[in-house]
């Protein structure tokens, strides 16, 4: 009989997460260029970070779904302070029967409509 501990399920849990975080990372910085322009690697993976710990609160657990939660803070703000209908989006995320996924797609689908698809792209900033 094979017995896995508690402490080796944290092991694996941890590498997952790692992974999880790099991966997410490079997505990021990779498709969006001008919101992550000017960010470290470090300073977009404390976000990442950031956002796993929104996810959590949220019941949001599924890697597709947290990796679209990343994208909307990324683009709308961190507390959607840039989106259109933000207390509508709030709600839904703080629902608390809602499965993490349908409400990250809710969000997604609203944002989408609201601004006919089109990216919200930073001002730049002044040197």
């Amino acid at each position: 009989m094979l017995i896995i501990r508690d402490e080796q399920l944290a092991l694996f849990r941890g590498a997952r997460i790692k992974r999880f975080v790099d991966d997410l990372v490079r997505h990021l910085a990779a498709e969006y260029p001008l919101h992550c322009n000017g960010m470290k690697k470090s300073a977009i993976r404390e976000f990442v970070h950031r956002t796993l710990s929104a996810a959590a609160k949220l019941r949001i657990d599924t890697e597709g779904a947290i990796a679209v939660l990343a994208e909307l803070r990324l683009i709308y703000g961190e507390n959607f302070e840039r989106a259109p209908d933000r207390e509508w989006i709030r709600n839904i995320l703080a629902h608390s029967t809602l499965p993490g996924y349908l409400k990250v797609e809710a969000v997604q689908d609203r944002l989408s409509e609201k601004t006919e698809g089109r990216v919200l792209v930073p001002f730049p900033r002044s040197s």
